[in-house]
């Protein structure tokens, strides 16, 4: 990898009753990528090899915009698997060319929501969405999933599993909401283990780019769009704000030395920040790292009407 990729990594690693879902002020959602290194350069192809932005992916189309928001990548069994919000499924790739969609069709109850949380956890992938339980499987391409867990998860959620063996959930999707954390026992149906604690919340009247409104001159933000990372020993707990409605939708990050804080905003933040072109905002998005060892950046993309 070069200087200037390690730079970009450094970046971005250093970087309910729930509320009903705000609605998406926009003409279609796109999962738009921004590939924070060159995830084909190391593979053996003789052939040049390219890609496009936005991918070009099967959408589902839903009262006349094309819905694919809150993308969530991970690797499994060295292939990599791409969720997102309201797709009837979910796509899988081994070359980041091309994306093979997996349609879900009722076989569990994840088809129609908001904001994919995923995990692997030793041999095994795990799913959850906003307020669903948690869902296990080891052969996700053939749409075999069983249900693990008796409780609903939280708002925007994010599952991440240690290197110790202990995993977590945070969670958050609110006005000014606080991104709060809860340790799971997954030898006990990922059952919650001991209190929640709270990670941060907004803090719009330092941090700028929090502030609503197309040019960040309004009130407070939504906070939410969890997802957790761990580099070097570092956690890097990623959040969205100000909202999906507007173009300067972005992504910050706060950084700890443990998966329970206390987090320490980081100064470079936001991270991922796209306010102007023909797809605007870069919110909602997911760290990962590819079979290579390569790190990527799937990202909430959206043609708004302003």
């Amino acid at each position: 990898m070069s200087s200037k990729q390690q730079q970009t990594v450094s970046r971005i690693m250093d970087r309910r009753a729930l509320p009903a879902r705000r609605p998406k002020h926009i003409a279609a959602t796109l999962a738009f990528f921004i590939m924070i290194a060159q995830l084909l350069h190391a593979q053996p192809n003789p052939m040049p090899t390219t890609f496009c932005n936005p991918l070009n992916l099967n959408y589902q189309a839903l009262g006349g915009f094309r819905e694919a928001a809150d993308p969530a990548v991970i690797l499994y069994k060295g292939d990599l698997y791409l969720f997102a919000s309201k797709s009837n499924g979910y796509w899988w790739s081994n070359d980041m060319r091309q994306w093979n969609f997996v349609k879900l069709n009722g076989q569990i109850p994840l088809d129609g929501s908001y904001a994919p949380a995923v995990m692997v956890y030793h041999d095994t992938l795990y799913y959850g969405v906003i307020g669903s339980s948690i869902y296990a499987s080891t052969d996700p391409k053939n749409v075999q999933w069983r249900q693990v867990s008796n409780w609903g998860l939280g708002g925007d959620p994010d599952l991440f599993a240690d290197d110790d063996g202990k995993v977590y959930t945070y969670q958050g999707l609110d006005y000014c909401a606080t991104i709060t954390g809860q340790e799971l026992n997954p030898l006990n149906a990922f059952a919650q283990t001991g209190s929640s604690w709270g990670c941060f919340t907004c803090n719009h009247n330092n941090h700028g780019w929090e502030r609503g409104g197309n040019n960040n001159d309004g009130n407070g933000p939504y906070i939410e769009g969890s997802w957790m990372t761990k580099h070097n020993g570092i956690y890097y707990l990623q959040y969205a704000a100000p909202g999906t409605e507007f173009r300067i939708y972005a992504d910050g990050v706060y950084t700890s030395s443990s998966p329970k804080g206390p987090f320490t905003y980081a100064n470079n933040s936001p991270v991922s920040f796209k306010p102007r072109g023909f797809v605007t905002g870069a919110g909602h998005g997911s760290t990962f790292q590819d079979k290579y060892g390569n790190w990527g950046y799937p990202l909430d993309s959206a043609l708004r009407n302003m």
